[in-house]
């Protein structure tokens, strides 16, 4: 059976309109000759949307994209032919299709190529639980400081950390300190003690204030983790990074995706 080029105006009968189903029936058509037919998709897209039914149509184009893609980097393969030439080339093809292919993975998961753009907000809020997470530990961990050199300097804030077991404590001891502080932030910033006044630490607002762009909730700019307490603060100091990159894409996805701006029109 070949499609590409048929034209139809609806689907009529019992047959089923379900994106699966169809999708399950174009997947054995949509090559000829080795070469992506994107036309069936397109077809089918358009009649499933002039039927009513958008979100079936939707993944048919999600579908079609997909196979551009494919094809795209089958184009881009450069088989082995036994010149010099081709030991250079064959490598760099390689380094561009794995681009190509991690490109084409965020587009399809975080925005749908444009045509599903409520993927964004679940791929924030996967990245907010990661966050969320990473501080909580951190946190308890007692890896996190005031994100201020006032309070760095200030008396209160170093009497504590001197005193913070994971790094050496004095000897002796000052008069009535029997142990170790494990979370000076959190003793600092408690009731009645110097820091009561300051910004209050909560591991779910540092997270959305670290992955979410467009929020400021002053989590971030009043609290930063330390690389040097322990394991999970080392870990969120080189993590939140990546976390607000991401987020940063995401969120630029998640636009360009409500706008249109990344949908394509093959028709």
């Amino acid at each position: 059976i070949n499609l590409d080029g048929f034209i139809y105006n609806r689907i009529g009968g019992k047959a089923p309109v379900d994106a699966a189903t169809r999708l399950q029936w174009l997947a054995r058509v949509d090559r000829f000759n080795g070469k992506f037919l994107p036309q069936p998709y397109t077809q089918l897209a358009r009649v499933l949307s002039a039927a009513g039914h958008d979100r079936d149509a939707r993944k048919v184009l999600i579908a079609r994209e997909v196979g551009f893609g494919k094809q795209a980097r089958d184009d881009r393969r450069v088989p082995r032919n036994g010149q010099v030439w081709n030991d250079f080339v064959r490598p760099l093809a390689g380094i561009r299709n794995l681009c190509s292919l991690v490109w084409d993975l965020i587009l399809r998961g975080v925005a749908g190529y444009g045509y599903a753009p409520g993927r964004s907000v679940i791929a924030l809020i996967g990245l907010i639980g990661i966050a969320w997470f990473l501080a909580d530990q951190t946190w308890v961990e007692g890896s996190f400081a005031p994100n201020s050199d006032y309070v760095i300097l200030s008396p209160s804030w170093t009497d504590l950390t001197a005193l913070d077991c994971f790094g050496p404590m004095p000897n002796p001891l000052p008069p009535g300190v029997t142990e170790c502080t494990p979370n000076p932030a959190a003793i600092w910033s408690s009731k009645a003690a110097p820091g009561m006044d300051w910004e209050s630490f909560s591991a779910r607002a540092y997270a959305a204030d670290l992955v979410i762009p467009v929020l400021d909730l002053g989590q971030t700019s009043a609290w930063a983790p330390s690389s040097s307490r322990g394991n999970w603060g080392y870990f969120l100091w080189w993590a939140r990074w990546v976390l607000a990159s991401l987020g940063w894409l995401f969120t630029a996805l998640g636009a360009a995706a409500v706008t249109g701006i990344i949908q394509k029109d093959r028709g």
